[in-house]
């Protein structure tokens, strides 16, 4: 997902980065993703800067592996 283009729901694309996950899990219905449905509650309050930075960190890794070993 990190560093690729999200459609919304909206028509409009994005491109999934640092701020689009934390705008995501701090207020999740600002820019829902195309055929999915807005289900996914807010965790401000619930989580830490650091984990937020740490969540993050973690999305992006996650791009890194794929990009690593060749999988889409």
């Amino acid at each position: 997902l990190y560093g690729k283009p999200v459609l919304l729901s909206t028509g409009q694309t994005v491109i999934a980065n640092d701020a689009y996950i934390r705008e995501s899990i701090l207020d999740p219905t600002a820019q829902i993703v195309n055929g999915y449905p807005a289900i996914m509650p807010t965790f401000t309050g619930q989580v830490t800067e650091e984990q937020i930075l740490q969540l993050t960190a973690y999305v992006r890794s996650l791009g890194s592996k794929e990009r690593n070993t060749g999988t889409p």
